[in-house]
């Protein structure tokens, strides 16, 4: 019988992630590998099975799926926090866990936490790193050492570890053994195909055993709360985001007077605040920029052009093209030209888009110098120009609709893709929704009612969530909510509840990933009034 040690702390008396105690932290992360390595099957690791089709490793790339989870998790709420010695102070603690971890020999977890905080985002924050603690700047380089970089030294930790004690090994070594057992050694003889080659069989196995002769589990009890932050926490999966957040960051150590709280640190979901510019910011903005007039099919920059300038569109509508293919249309109060200033040092920047003038159409033009002085006078504005402009890069990376992708492209490639933004414009007209609104994402779920739930598809758009349910192809229901009159949208029970005056409430159920389609709504949301666009 297992002694189970009861939590280190009341969780209901702690509102902040960083306030919870590190060892109950540790503990739960051990739960979790535990948990999801035990279902691992011996015959998920033969003959390069994760390699191959999931129905042969389900197991395994389900860990994998939660590891990397874990790992852009960590280093997203290292990245949600504005100030920069709060920053230092969550690696330390993160270093803290890493300490604890190696102590309870869990030293999957440790990989997690060293990949976070050694991942290029994290790495690159500078002026954070000269503010960690030197102790565990070494203890990093330390337990880099013993686990990635020396086999002899991880295998000998191993060896001393007894059998009947909780360890939770690395998989790695163990994956890497296989592949190459697999890739230089056949299953038969060479030269009698008859005979099986018990030797490899042999090897194999005591590969394998490295791992499962750790059967003991931890005495610990599971604290569903710890649980539930560490496997279902908004992160911000894709790299090249976190990656332009941290030269953000890194390039504003102090961001405390932007008006912007970044760090949520919060156990449960808390509501979101949208980054907008104000009238009075705007204005400041577009001081010192110069007033352009232009007729029908005028165009405001050429493709193949360099963006050099910021424009805030005051009248008509302005369209955007790349190579030649319609792509979007702006319409009064919107700001373009993006790229101008995340990629100023950039010659190619903007030159795979063109905007011309759909009709009569007024816009300041802003020059980077004058961006560059409010940068140096009002830097709160400045840093939340760069926040929403940030988050305006996550949007069109989360939709694939970046230039390198059509770069990258061949033309029959493009040709596909226009004809495929075509079909999903079509499908909107359905909802008459306004010009410039092209789909960004489509999922299949259920719209929650009071009795019964309803099927059917979510549409996305800059501006729109719209839902409909259908039976054979006959649409029953239609939903359009606009997202500029959205007053939250958050995860309540599981489902995604977006709320909208003046007391309604949408329960949306029955995602693939409850958690992406949240993120990336939410994401949409949170920029629908920045009225800034590339």
């Amino acid at each position: 019988d297992i002694e189970y040690l009861d939590p280190t702390f009341d969780i209901s008396s702690t509102s902040s992630f960083y306030e919870l105690d590190i060892t109950e932290i540790c503990r739960q992360f051990c739960l979790i590998e535990q948990k999801y390595i035990n279902k691992i099957r011996t015959k998920e690791f033969i003959h390069k099975a994760w390699t191959k089709d999931d129905r042969y490793s389900k197991h395994i790339d389900a860990y994998v799926d939660v590891s990397n989870h874990i790992v852009s998790w960590i280093a997203t709420e290292i990245l949600k926090i504005q100030d920069v010695e709060e920053r230092a102070e969550a690696i330390n603690f993160w270093m803290l866990v890493a300490e604890e971890l190696y102590e309870m020999h869990n030293f999957q977890s440790v990989e997690k936490v060293l990949a976070a905080l050694m991942s290029s985002p994290i790495s690159s924050l500078k002026k954070t790193w000269t503010l960690v603690s030197k102790r565990h700047i070494d203890m990093r380089e330390k337990f880099n050492n013993i686990l990635f970089s020396n086999n002899k030294l991880y295998h000998s930790l191993i060896d001393t570890i007894s059998t009947d004690t909780p360890c939770i090994p690395l998989m790695n070594p163990t994956f890497r053994s296989l592949f190459s057992l697999e890739e230089n050694r056949p299953d038969y003889i060479q030269d009698e195909p008859e005979l099986i080659d018990w030797g490899k069989m042999t090897i194999a196995s005591n590969i394998i055993w490295e791992i499962k002769k750790f059967k003991e589990p931890y005495p610990y009890l599971p604290v569903k709360e710890i649980q539930h932050m560490i496997l279902k926490s908004e992160n911000w999966d894709n790299e090249d985001v976190r990656y332009e957040i941290a030269l953000i960051l890194d390039a504003n150590p102090d961001i405390s007077d932007v008006g912007i709280k970044i760090m949520p640190s919060k156990m449960f979901p808390k509501r979101s605040v949208r980054p907008q510019l104000t009238e009075r910011e705007l204005s400041l903005i577009t001081t010192g920029g110069t007033m352009k007039s232009y007729n029908r099919d005028d165009f405001i920059n050429r493709h193949g052009e360099p963006f050099k300038c910021l424009y805030w569109l005051r009248s008509g509508e302005v369209q955007i093209e790349s190579h030649g293919k319609p792509l979007q249309n702006l319409i009064k109060g919107k700001m373009f030209g993006l790229s101008s200033i995340l990629w100023s040092s950039s010659p190619d920047a903007g030159r795979y888009r063109s905007y011309s003038a759909v009709e009569p159409s007024v816009a300041i033009q802003i020059e980077l110098y004058n961006v560059k002085q409010i940068a140096e006078t009002e830097p709160g504005i400045f840093m939340k120009l760069n926040y929403i402009l940030a988050r305006r890069l996550a949007l069109r990376l989360r939709a694939n609709l970046n230039d390198k992708s059509l770069l990258s492209s061949s033309s029959g490639d493009m040709s596909r893709r226009f004809i495929e933004i075509k079909k999903k414009k079509s499908e909107l007209d359905s909802y008459r929704l306004p010009v410039d609104q092209v789909e960004l994402r489509k999922y299949h779920c259920a719209l929650r009612g009071k009795l019964l739930s309803a099927d059917g598809e979510l549409l996305i758009t800059s501006n729109y969530v719209c839902f409909n349910t259908s039976t054979l192809g006959i649409v029953k229901q239609k939903l359009i909510i606009n997202l500029d009159e959205v007053i939250d949208i958050f995860i309540h029970h599981g489902h995604i509840r977006i709320l909208y005056p003046p007391t309604k409430k949408y329960d949306f159920q029955s995602f693939e990933d409850v958690n992406e389609a949240f993120s990336f709504i939410k994401s949409i949301w949170e920029m629908s009034s920045a009225n800034i666009t590339d």
